[in-house]
């Protein structure tokens, strides 16, 4: 059976064409993953779903996933949010990549407007936390303590429109278990990873054969 796509990663690179966080500590570890669907892929939607599901069983191979939910009360402001900005209340914990499917589908929080979030913990944070908000939403500075505090080990972040995935990690170790998790869960489901530069990653067609 052919490929339906492959995962090109790359490790440390920070630019904002692929939806980088805008206030990021350099002792935050980045790992960019993108694909390329093959050319009679039938899945070729912003997140196909042979990816979403090595994402997904590489974040529960050491660690828990909680993403964000349906709004518990659209009408209520994100806590730690000003202004109008209304959001769900409700962070859903998944414990496989079935559980996890509707989740990246949902209109309240688009991944292709960058609007999920992937917490990967050990122990279970506080989710009603604000700076967990502010995180989720871009609005506040990112560094490893910030993370430690928090009791998150890493981020899983859409990119420009939701066609690549910014995974952040407290250190460098935990990103280098997660991308090995990363190649087990690719290679389970028939999907080569690649390792390249930052130089290639930025020169790959990402959307001409799309």
């Amino acid at each position: 059976m052919s490929a339906t796509a492959e995962l090109l990663v790359c490790a440390d690179l920070r630019d904002t064409r692929y939806g980088g966080y805008p206030d990021l500590s350099g002792d935050v570890s980045v790992l960019l993953v993108g694909w390329m669907a093959a050319a009679d892929a039938a899945d070729t939607g912003p997140l196909p779903s042979c990816v979403r599901d090595a994402l997904v069983r590489a974040s529960l191979a050491h660690w828990c996933l909680a993403l964000l939910g349906e709004p518990a009360d659209a009408r209520t402001p994100a806590p730690g949010l000003s202004g109008r900005l209304r959001a769900p209340l409700a962070w859903r914990v998944v414990n496989q990549a079935d559980a996890a499917a509707p989740l990246f589908e949902q209109p309240s929080h688009p991944w292709s407007l960058q609007g999920q979030c992937g917490l990967l913990f050990r122990d279970p944070p506080v989710f009603g936390d604000a700076r967990l908000w502010r995180l989720a939403h871009r609005r506040s500075a990112l560094d490893a303590s910030l993370l430690a505090r928090l009791g998150i080990e890493g981020l899983l972040l859409p990119g420009t429109d939701g066609e690549f995935v910014e995974a952040l990690f407290g250190s460098g170790d935990t990103r280098a278990q997660w991308l090995a998790a990363l190649h087990a869960s690719a290679t389970t489901l028939g999907l080569p990873v690649r390792e390249v530069n930052a130089d290639t990653f930025r020169q790959t067609n990402w959307f001409g054969d799309r």
